[in-house]
């Protein structure tokens, strides 16, 4: 698993965004497209999806996974017209 280097505008969304903790369900936080800057969102869901580092199952579906810092993060696999979501878990919790 490799970690990637964001870039700042990115570095800058991710650490400023508004993320939802889900710790009551499988423990993870998500942003809501229309949460903040739709296009920092976009820019980041399609380096996730295009530069995933490894593909793993969960609840019977595979997931294309991108690690950043202490994070992995992936999405849903929507079409991207209609993702509204990307998620984020810490490393040691995956």
């Amino acid at each position: 698993m490799v970690s990637h280097e964001l870039p700042e505008r990115l570095r800058r969304f991710v650490a400023d965004a508004r993320w939802k903790d889900t710790a009551h369900v499988a423990p993870h936080q998500y942003i809501h497209r229309n949460w903040g800057d739709e296009g920092l969102f976009l820019d980041l869901l399609h380096l996730i999806r295009g530069q995933g580092s490894y593909q793993g199952y969960k609840y019977g579906r595979r997931w294309t996974y991108f690690d950043i810092d202490e994070w992995t993060y992936w999405t849903m696999g929507a079409p991207e017209s209609i993702t509204i979501i990307i998620n984020r878990r810490r490393k040691e919790q995956m």
